[in-house]
């Protein structure tokens, strides 16, 4: 399961990279043709070629929604992969991802269909022009003294199509982004709140998960310019201006913080002290305990899980995998060892019913095993401790 998640993930993000290739090129003969960043009165004396910039507008505009969505669902994957045995952590992740699925599905189709016919998108003069011309909408108007045909008909201007309010629909596709950036960065927030951790190390694992803040707070910025751009002040230079790569600088970050969870552990290898949130000169992982799926957790994993009474088996279990799934992507990062003669372990038995109290420098393993068919339970529990004795070892079975 883990593996497919891991795949999923890499396909989302390698298709959103693809079509943010494609959303550059776009983007970039817009203001080759559009003439941005000069001013209005210079942009006048320049050649336009209309249907050239809105056939590149057209393309440009259904790549933004898509490159978003799939990077979102890239995230989630990535919690689900990380928290999903967590009952709020799976559950949440996969209502997001649905309603993220039908968002992005639906904002794609109404970007590709945003005028009927199709056409009128980046033709718009000219089967407006034509529309008229066959409407005998020949209503008198003046322009600057002289009389010119206004298009108009009995008091309604002829068109040659029809399309939807793109002001209105920037505006509630972005609003709705920024809300479901809002709900996703929740996630990872649920998923450590409770695992016993120092605040400094909840702090480094919610600053890898929770980058995406950034991108949210360009969505905002975008949606501040969406409006300002259909709502204008009077006299503003709309030539003098690059506001239109507002959406690029979005996507684009959006890539990078999404690849950082599955990059830190990289980093860490070559910079080891990076937001490490403990000295790396730690003792090794002699004794592994068994997780839910069959593999190892680390002891300093496990060091930081409390199996409390009160909070029951199975809000430690939930808490024990997010923590395996932690270590999984190595964020934890610990390689370190020290020295032989600096290190002295000690293990000593104990019955399951006969804890005892444990000391800070204590750890807790535990591990089930069974016949598969619910007869026969074997619970092995060994505390092991730091301390000044030799090496001793023993075990205690209850079956």
């Amino acid at each position: 399961m883990v593996q497919q998640l891991n795949t999923a993930c890499d396909i989302c993000m390698l298709m959103a990279w693809i079509l943010s290739l494609g959303e550059t090129i776009t983007m970039y003969k817009v203001t080759e043709y559009g003439h941005y960043g000069y001013h209005r009165k210079d942009a006048y004396k320049l050649k336009y070629n209309m249907v050239l910039i809105w056939q590149y507008l057209y393309a440009n505009g259904i790549t933004y929604n898509p490159i978003l969505g799939l990077i979102k669902a890239s995230m989630i994957l990535l919690y689900l992969r990380l928290g999903g045995t967590k009952t709020g952590v799976r559950t949440a992740c996969y209502v997001l991802f649905i309603f993220n699925f039908l968002f992005i599905t639906g904002a794609l189709v109404a970007d590709i269909f945003q005028c009927w016919p199709m056409t009128y998108i980046w033709n718009r003069r000219a089967m407006d022009r034509a529309a008229q011309l066959a409407a005998g909408a020949t209503d008198p108007g003046t322009y600057r003294d002289r009389p010119v045909p206004t298009g108009f008909k009995d008091g309604e201007y002829v068109k040659g199509g029809d399309c939807i309010d793109m002001g209105n629909f920037l505006v509630i596709t972005a609003g709705i982004s920024i809300f479901t950036d809002l709900l996703i960065l929740l996630i990872p927030v649920y998923m450590v709140y409770d695992l016993q951790l120092t605040p400094k190390k909840k702090f480094v694992v919610l600053l890898v998960l929770c980058m995406g803040i950034a991108v949210t707070a360009v969505g905002i910025t975008r949606l501040w310019i969406i409006f300002r751009t259909y709502h204008p002040k009077k006299g503003q230079d709309w030539s003098y201006s690059v506001k239109s790569t507002i959406a690029h600088i979005e996507t684009g970050l959006a890539l990078v913080t999404g690849c950082i969870p599955d990059l830190f552990p990289l980093f860490r290898r070559f910079f080891p002290n990076f937001l490490r949130s403990e000295s790396p000169n730690l003792a090794p992982n002699p004794y592994p305990c068994k997780s839910d799926s069959g593999s190892s957790v680390s002891r300093r994993i496990r060091n930081v899980l409390t199996a409390s009474r009160e909070r029951g088996r199975v809000a430690f279990d939930e808490e024990r995998s997010v923590a395996f799934g932690l270590e999984m992507v190595g964020w934890r990062g610990e390689r370190g060892r020290l020295a032989d003669g600096d290190r002295d372990v000690h293990v000593r038995g104990a019955a399951v019913g006969s804890m005892g109290s444990l000391t800070r420098s204590q750890d807790v393993v535990e591990e089930e095993t069974g016949d598969g068919k619910g007869g026969i339970l074997k619970t092995t529990r060994s505390v092991v401790r730091d301390g000044e004795s030799s090496g001793e070892q023993s075990q205690w079975s209850v079956v």
